[in-house]
């Protein structure tokens, strides 16, 4: 993109990135988890359709679990959970790329940080894992 072209492809073979600032929900309930990846969802529809250009649309960390900093097992996702299952029909369905970040339900303790992407096809091809970093015993 060459930045005086808007959301216009500058070179045949360049890709066109967007990044999604959105509202945060304060996830507690398994309702307002659907709630918030319905709205996500929503979000990459609305992206493709106003930037037909849009190559991949990336959302914020924990864009559907918000700041809660809650852990609670029922509103931990799964790779092959409803939201994971939403994000992908989302990309399939509008033809773009999507990075989304989620709590992943770890059974080993504390949930992972994970973040993902799907291709225009509607299939998972990347994801990452990190620890959940608020732990009481950490010094921050």
């Amino acid at each position: 993109m060459s930045g005086l072209g808007g959301l216009n492809k500058s070179f045949s073979d360049s890709i066109v990135i967007g990044l999604c600032q959105s509202q945060l929900f304060s996830v507690q309930t398994p309702s307002g988890l659907q709630t918030a990846t319905d709205h996500v969802c929503t979000l990459v529809e609305k992206a493709r359709t106003a930037y037909a250009q849009m190559d991949m649309i990336v959302f914020p960390e924990y864009c559907i679990h918000g700041l809660s900093m809650l852990t609670k097992p029922e509103i931990m996702c799964t790779l092959d959970g409803p939201e994971v299952a939403a994000f992908k029909a989302a990309c399939k369905k509008n033809a773009i790329w999507g990075c989304f970040s989620i709590m992943e339900h770890n059974s080993l303790g504390m949930p992972w940080n994970t973040g993902l992407i799907i291709d225009d096809k509607g299939e998972l091809v990347n994801y990452y894992r990190k620890l959940h970093p608020w732990v009481p015993v950490e010094p921050w």
